[in-house]
């Protein structure tokens, strides 16, 4: 395989490595997406190839590495553009928000059946892919676990179930003057099957390495719950090392449809940090990394989501996919702000991207003021007219004020005031 291609993410890819990619794809290879389909958008980091090719190509918000289709085509690999923010723990933080914990399936996709990339990846993957797949396990465990249905046979004392094996019971029991037992055939359901033991191998290990690695992760309320109640759920599964080609055979569809995402991060949780939870031999992070895709600006507006629920209290949320939109009956006009707080009259939108703001973004959230949508919104008992304030979230990345929102002076440029305001964000130990 040839060197993979770095690049910045929201970047421009230079003309050596465009022309790289070109010649490397599968003729007729198209990457397209809808609006709703952000996990193939994160597949290839949302580049998109059409029919006329050499055009110049640039990454959208997503950061992380993937091995691009043919058989000589360069891994990708798109570093973040703030290079210390430390993507883990925003994600814990927004799971400690039983609301925005629901939300973030679109954040962080992993490909572990594709070929690993050996790649120095962040220091924030291994941890990050970790509490994803708590978070899941966790709710399946709560919602979905699902037993092996399995046909015993058993020599019972004193009583009868299910089906009476004949011929079973006359040797064993018969011929030697067993008047006391009976030989029966009955169904049994079953925590120790496959899929339970993978899931149970993928919880000792993530723990494990939580304790060993990030022991600032492990002692979170929210993470020690995860893995207290998984572990509870999972008892009566052995703890067993996993076999590669295991993977194979583990059942997703039908009553199992609900292990997909856990099956998935699971597989690759064993396959990055190591398949046996009782020893943990592969604890570095330049190795072979599965493929995988961060969505930041997704990420950033659920954090913004649980600070912004924790300061100011309930929002109307404008999360992905166009049946959130705001939309008069019979326009075709539709908007998607990011948060509305109702009761202060407020419109926020986030952008993950470095200040100040540019025109576009202030004449973005102009618009969605003037939106009657979000008017009726704002409206409330107290029958606004217009927006009392709009805001302009940025992010911010300094360990010693992560957590807090700082806003400018407003603006009164417009009618109603415009402040543009940071969010500070958690930074990456050195």
């Amino acid at each position: 395989m040839s060197s993979p291609i770095t690049v910045k993410e929201g970047h421009d890819i230079s003309p050596d490595d465009c022309r790289r990619i070109w010649d490397a794809l599968p003729e007729g290879f198209l990457w397209e997406y809808r609006d709703d389909d952000i996990e193939r958008e994160a597949r290839y980091f949302g580049l998109k190839i059409t029919q006329e090719r050499r055009s110049p190509l640039a990454t959208g918000f997503f950061v992380g590495v993937s091995s691009l289709p043919g058989p000589s085509a360069p891994a990708l690999i798109v570093q973040p553009r703030f290079s210390n923010l430390d993507f883990a723990r925003m994600f814990a933080a927004c799971a400690d928000d039983p609301i925005v914990a629901q939300h973030l399936s679109k954040t962080f996709f992993v490909w572990p059946g594709d070929p690993p990339v050996r790649s120095d990846s962040a220091s924030w993957f291994t941890p990050l892919l970790i509490l994803a797949f708590l978070q899941v396990l966790e709710e399946l465990c709560r919602r979905h676990l699902r037993r092996n249905y399995t046909r015993v046979e058993e020599n019972l004392h004193g009583r009868v179930k299910g089906r009476i094996r004949i011929g079973e019971h006359v040797r064993q029991n018969m011929a030697r003057h067993r008047q006391d037992r009976i030989v029966c055939e009955y169904g049994r359901f079953d925590d120790d099957c496959l899929e339970n033991r993978i899931l149970r191998a993928a919880l000792e290990v993530s723990a494990a390495y939580l304790v060993r690695k990030h022991p600032n992760l492990a002692r979170k309320a929210t993470v020690r719950g995860w893995i207290t109640r998984c572990r509870a759920a999972l008892a009566n599964v052995r703890v067993v090392r996993i076999r590669p080609w295991q993977f194979k055979g583990v059942r997703a569809i039908g009553s199992f449809r609900h292990y997909q995402m856990p099956f998935r991060l699971a597989w690759a949780v064993l396959q990055h940090v190591g398949i046996d939870p009782e020893n943990l031999n592969r604890m570095r992070e330049d190795i072979l990394v599965p493929p995988f895709a961060l969505c930041t600006y997704e990420l950033f507006e659920r954090y913004a989501e649980a600070r912004l629920r924790e300061k100011l209290g309930p929002l109307w949320v404008g999360y992905s996919g166009k049946e959130r939109n705001l939309r008069l009956r019979g326009s075709q006009y539709g908007v998607r702000p990011d948060f509305i707080v109702i009761d202060e009259g407020i419109v926020v939108d986030c952008k993950y991207k470095f200040g100040p703001p540019d025109v576009t973004d202030i004449y973005q959230i102009v618009a969605y003021s003037r939106h009657r949508v979000v008017i009726q919104h704002i409206a409330g008992p107290q029958g606004r007219k217009a927006p009392e304030k709009l805001i302009l979230l940025y992010p911010k990345v300094d360990e010693s004020r992560w957590g807090r929102i700082e806003a400018d002076a407003p603006d009164n440029s417009f009618e109603i005031p415009l402040v543009i305001a940071h969010l500070y964000c958690p930074e990456m130990s050195a």
